[in-house]
């Protein structure tokens, strides 16, 4: 175990003024020192007063809190507590001198949207591994509960992450973290689980209007003579930056050709991850639309490009409609794809 002297204090804290915003070490400059001390009266004698509680809870001693991924189910029962979760979390405590052996983090934070909470997550303690100041964690599915008063901010905060590259979002609450700490002078420390404040400005990725969708290949392709409907399923990729997954069940879009519209589109039991993903799209021509017909000729002739643009009809679920009405795509067809109907 380290021992913090005055030289090493005056260190943490030059280090300080280059790793946190000017406006955060200013306005922690005096208890950053104090929690500096308390940390070594912690850490060496295993005791906490109520004093160096209160410091530790106040935020900036938390600079940072990336999530890498986070994934929200809305196919749960109650559409405004959708299932969340993250597989990777990396949160920087600031250099305090020390490294002691973090086991375990339990989140509890407000994610605030234009000054609005829109949902808060607490989680449970979940094991935690830690490199220098960086700490890793996870947590597993939890329900996040939408505020009533919230639930509007939260359908714009979605359609925002659905048409935007990125977002800007404030965490807001505190991080439970358990030291393992050895005995020391023959006293095992009472409290082994600290409370850290935190409250942050993230910038999260967003799924910029699905603009990366391209067709695979057919896999059928029916015609009904008497309704006049052409059906066919096809495999699609979506391509997704977002920090964001989410699963949203069946997604249905207008799908209009180059003069006009010529059915509809749905994709089957959506669900997008970072990355590729592979999707089946149902695709019903119209052929009552003379557009329809427009397009199927134009097809024959050349690559041909569809605008997918969501509807009112689909999904029934009101938390994740408005973001889904937002989307317009394109997609281009390759020549002859959808030719063939039997």
């Amino acid at each position: 175990m380290k021992s913090i002297t005055t030289l090493s204090i005056a260190t943490v804290l030059a280090s300080l003024a280059v790793s946190v915003p000017l406006d955060v070490f200013k306005r922690e400059l005096f208890n950053t020192a104090a929690v500096v001390q308390c940390a070594f009266t912690y850490f060496t004698y295993g005791t906490l007063d109520s004093t160096c509680e209160h410091y530790i809870l106040i935020p900036g001693l938390i600079p940072s809190v990336v999530f890498k991924d986070v994934d929200f189910d809305f196919t749960v029962a109650d559409q405004w507590a959708p299932m969340v979760s993250s597989s990777s979390i990396v949160g920087t405590i600031i250099n305090l001198g020390l490294t002691p052996t973090v086991t375990s983090i339990g989140i509890n934070i407000e994610i605030i949207d234009n000054d609005v909470s829109v949902g808060r997550i607490k989680t449970l303690p979940k094991e935690a591994k830690a490199i220098g100041t960086a700490v890793t964690t996870s947590f597993d599915p939890i329900p996040m509960p939408v505020p009533e008063d919230a639930r509007s901010a939260f359908s714009s905060l979605l359609m925002a992450l659905v048409i935007s590259e990125t977002r800007n979002l404030r965490l807001l609450g505190t991080l439970d973290a358990t030291f393992k700490i050895p005995v020391l002078f023959g006293k095992t420390p009472a409290k082994t689980t600290l409370t850290f404040g935190l409250d942050v400005t993230n910038t999260f990725s967003g799924f910029n209007g699905l603009h990366e969708t391209s067709f695979l290949s057919v896999v059928s392709n029916n015609m009904d003579d008497v309704n006049k409907k052409q059906t066919l399923e096809l495999k699609v990729n979506i391509n997704s930056a977002s920090t964001f997954g989410i699963k949203v069940g069946d997604v249905m879009f207008d799908a209009a050709g180059p003069t006009g519209p010529i059915g509809t589109v749905t994709l089957k039991d959506l669900e997008l991850k970072q990355g590729k993903n592979l999707e089946i799209a149902i695709v019903v021509i119209d052929l009552n639309l003379p557009s329809a017909t427009d397009f199927l000729t134009a097809l024959t002739k050349g690559d041909t490009t569809v605008t997918l643009t969501g509807t009112g009809s689909s999904p029934a679920n009101a938390v994740t409609l408005l973001a889904i009405q937002a989307i317009k795509v394109d997609v281009v067809i390759p020549k002859n794809s959808f030719t063939k109907a039997v």
